[in-house]
């Protein structure tokens, strides 16, 4: 199923039907447009380039942002022996000329900067960048110990009624080294980290046409490269089958936005996309865009806070981002975005690690999401919003905050449909939650109808939030069926009951025999199995008297509808695999490893 997976690790030509053409940072617009005469601009070269043509760009970075102006282009960038990434898109601009405010606090600069940036960037990593609600509140200069739920707008009421307690960003940006954030349903009651430490000891924020930077420890901005990054790197609006194709963007708020309902049948494949809100988005109608074997990744200076291995550290993250760097209580990073898309979307083995978000899709009339690894996000690996038809399958989610989560349930009319199958949802160590419901009731009608089966859960005690959803929907059926999944977990604590009554259906489920008390799941309702392999890599040992106890899902009879995934597939519970996942988890691996140790060195 990973036909495109090898060409993430080696380059692969791209066969030219049209004119190829070249740029180079240290080119001329003036130029043929030639390998030996290249313009210097992408845009002077997309402008010229018409459908068949291919826009090489050899190395070197180019400062910026891109718009396709015509359909059946490819813009590729130049890949290095051992596949490393030689061509940078960064619409950015490098800061210098620093003015030292110590007015306002130790440590404080600033520097004239005409908008709002998009991202902030210190030697290639993303800092901390208040939002904008809180950086235009005029500063009280406040000197709190400690930042509690109020302050960060963690409560309910409108815009007013949270903006009210809010600490304004130059205030938040002058508070002392060992300030504290705290939110005992978060981090843990009686659980405060230093936010300085969570932040790198740098953090940023724009105000009235200048960028204020602080450092906590003394040194000054001139002995970093700081960049502050524009809107987006490359624009497809309204065109259709463009092919992006190994370069590297960061340094920017979205890395590659495609909109537009004439946006069809467009291809990023092989890039490497860091930094920060979104990587890639699909909106605005597109359709039938495929997102193929890319790495994408926040890009953050403390990468190892994100992981679920270090939970109240992840939680932190969650919070900062959610109502310091978004104010806006919505969790301000997705790795992958689709809004408001169209039909025939896919996005296939991508690696995407450390943010908030993997992947999010709201109000969309098809996706895909197939044979991705996803990992270390301190919110969500897969967010399966409202309003949206999707499936997701073979994907491989490990040490995120939560797994995978059913988002704004029966909350807006509009109706979704999920096919989640055949995916491993692992936790390595450590505790979190695999499958979370948002649960609503301002739509009880709506036409929902969640599937989750064939999934194989490693790891933490909780499965579900059995009791929220049960505390909502009082013993109403809803329509989220959870079939022949195999559990390999700790399920002693009560938070992770499995017999819900208010699931559709909750049947031919297995657990491996850690699950101390069946009566929690319902006797009727799982059964107890061995495994054989590796974690992630778990599956059942095939049994004869297995198969009464699964539901066969390939029989449309009663309430079982034909799923997705289930011809020639083995009854049995769990998930079924491809091979090469195993090598795309141990390349995962290392490009988080190298994302870690990339830090301590310096």
């Amino acid at each position: 199923m990973l036909k495109h997976y090898w060409s993430a690790l080696f380059l692969v030509p791209v066969l030219l039907s049209g004119t190829e053409y070249f740029c180079s940072p240290s080119g001329s617009d003036a130029a043929a447009g030639t390998r030996n005469a290249p313009w210097k601009t992408v845009s002077a070269a997309v402008n010229k380039a018409r459908s068949g043509d291919v826009v090489t760009l050899l190395p070197g970075e180019y400062q910026e942002t891109i718009e396709m102006k015509s359909g059946g282009v490819t813009l590729r960038g130049t890949r290095g022996k051992s596949g490393e990434y030689l061509s940078l898109i960064a619409p950015a601009e490098t800061l210098t000329g620093w003015v030292a405010e110590p007015a306002i606090a130790d440590g404080m600069w600033s520097v004239p900067l005409k908008a709002a940036p998009g991202c902030v960037t210190v030697n290639g990593r993303q800092i901390i960048l208040l939002g904008q609600r809180l950086m235009k509140l005029a500063p009280k200069q406040m000197r709190v110990e400690k930042l509690s739920g109020k302050h960060y707008a963690y409560g309910k009421g409108g815009v007013k009624e949270r903006t009210r307690e809010m600490i304004p960003g130059l205030d938040l940006l002058a508070l002392p080294k060992d300030v504290r954030i705290v939110s005992d349903s978060q981090i843990g009651k009686g659980v405060a980290l230093e936010l300085w430490s969570l932040a790198g000891g740098m953090m940023a924020g724009w105000r009235n046409g200048r960028l204020y930077l602080r450092i906590i420890d003394g040194r000054k901005p001139d002995q970093f490269v700081v960049r502050a990054g524009g809107s987006s790197a490359i624009l497809i609006r309204d065109q259709s089958d463009i092919i992006i194709d190994g370069l590297k963007i960061g340094t920017c708020r979205a890395g590659i936005v495609i909109r537009g309902k004439a946006a069809k049948n467009n291809t990023v494949r092989n890039c490497r996309i860091e930094h920060g809100v979104n990587r890639i988005t699909v909106t605005d109608g597109a359709s039938g865009t495929r997102i193929l074997d890319n790495i994408l990744s926040l890009g953050y200076i403390r990468p190892e806070l994100f992981s679920s291995t270090l939970w109240k550290y992840n939680r932190a993250m969650y919070l900062i981002y959610k109502y310091l760097v978004s104010n806006r209580q919505i969790s301000d990073d997705d790795a992958l975005s689709f809004f408001r898309a169209g039909s025939g979307n896919l996005a296939e083995g991508n690696i995407i690690f450390q943010g908030l978000n993997g992947t999010e899709t709201s109000y969309c009339a098809g996706v895909v999401i197939r044979n991705n690894v996803i990992r270390e996000m301190a919110s969500c690996g897969i967010v399966l919003d409202k309003g949206s038809n999707q499936e997701v399958c073979g994907n491989i989610l490990i040490n995120n905050g939560i797994n995978v989560r059913n988002h704004s349930f029966h909350e807006v009319p509009q109706g979704r449909t999920c096919f989640v199958h055949d995916n491993i949802l692992y936790y390595s160590s450590g505790w979190g939650m695999h499958l979370f419901t948002l649960c609503g009731s301002r739509y009880p009608e709506s036409p929902e109808n969640v599937w989750f089966y064939h999934n194989t859960i490693i790891g933490s005690f909780y499965f579900m939030n059995e009791r929220a959803f049960a505390r909502t929907y009082k013993g109403k059926p809803q329509p989220i069926s959870i079939v022949n999944n195999l559990l390999v977990m700790d399920l002693k604590n009560p938070a992770s009951r499995f017999s819900v009554p208010e699931l559709r259906m909750a049947a031919g489920n297995a657990d491996a025999g850690a699950c101390a008390n069946l009566k929690k799941w319902g006797e009727r309702n799982s059964f107890q199995v061995r495994t054989e392999g590796k974690p992630p890599f778990l599956k059942v040992k095939s049994a004869p008297e297995l198969l009464a106890k699964s539901v066969d899902l390939q029989k449309s009879e009663g309430i079982v509808p034909v799923l997705p995934g289930m011809k020639d597939h083995s009854p049995l519970p769990g998930a079924q695999w491809y091979p090469q996942m195993i090598e795309l988890v141990r390349l995962s691996d290392r490009l988080a490893e190298q994302a870690v140790n990339a830090m301590k060195s310096k």
